[in-house]
């Protein structure tokens, strides 16, 4: 029984859990840049850090970005793992792929997104457009 509470603790606190909303940092050329993170899910419905997403999205993308904690498996203890401090979505297109990371800080004092990376990599014209976002704050 302690056992299964310990695990259930650990469970619990490896989720996200940071507040939804629009958030505001500066990029590298220290213009204003955003994210806006909407709602969080579980696949079918069962709460568990390998089956959170998070619905976000970034001005200029008319989709919605699933983001996600990307799964580990270690063959050799049998563990399965997700990444706490990264969120992530990857997109195939017609000509090559687009990606979204999100950074998180997961800390005493704070907790949440800190930093956010878009790519968009054309593998036909071999070319690569990125945004890279950091100083992230939840605008009140």
């Amino acid at each position: 029984m302690k056992l299964f509470l310990i695990l259930l603790l650990s469970v619990t606190t490896s989720f996200a859990g940071f507040k939804m909303g629009k958030y505001t940092g500066v990029d590298k050329s220290g213009s204003d840049c955003e994210i806006t993170f909407h709602i969080t899910s579980y696949t079918n419905g069962i709460k568990n850090p390998i089956n959170e997403e998070i619905y976000a999205s970034i001005p200029g993308h008319r989709e919605l970005f699933v983001l996600t904690h990307m799964p580990s498996l270690d063959s050799f203890t049998g563990a399965i793992t997700v990444e706490k401090s990264f969120l992530k979505d990857f997109k195939g297109t017609y000509d090559g792929a687009l990606a979204l990371s999100v950074e998180l800080i997961d800390g005493y004092v704070s907790h949440g997104p800190t930093a956010f990376s878009y790519i968009q990599h054309n593998w036909k014209s071999k070319t690569s457009k990125s945004k890279i976002c950091t100083n992230l704050q939840l605008v009140d």
